[in-house]
């Protein structure tokens, strides 16, 4: 991962995987990534990170943070979710509605 506190200076800090990282956001200055295998890295820019395996049939490809709750999703359907960037829970959007049909439409899973 590199980080930059201006605009052309990078470094690289080792997060804590080897798992290719999708997406990142900054959540209660704390930088949290998004990886394959349904792996998140929470830490800070001094380096220090932690890795949460989550079980997730997805990889998770995009993450968004506002002041009190940070979301993500899989390529699977599934939305995870978190208020301290610890403790995540995971809903599987496409096994809830799996035998759901609205108004005769063909249902579709999402992806």
């Amino acid at each position: 991962m590199l980080i930059s506190s201006g605009e052309d200076n990078f470094s690289k800090i080792d997060c804590g995987t080897n798992r290719n990282i999708n997406t990142l956001t900054f959540f209660k200055e704390k930088i949290v990534a998004g990886a394959e295998g349904g792996e998140i890295v929470v830490g800070t820019e001094s380096g220090l990170f932690k890795t949460i395996q989550l079980d997730l049939k997805g990889n998770i490809v995009s993450l968004s943070a506002n002041t009190t709750d940070c979301y993500g999703v899989t390529h699977k359907g599934e939305i995870i979710h978190t208020k301290d960037g610890i403790n995540w829970s995971v809903f599987d959007f496409n096994k809830a509605y799996e035998d759901l049909q609205i108004l005769s439409i063909h249902k579709s899973p999402c992806h």
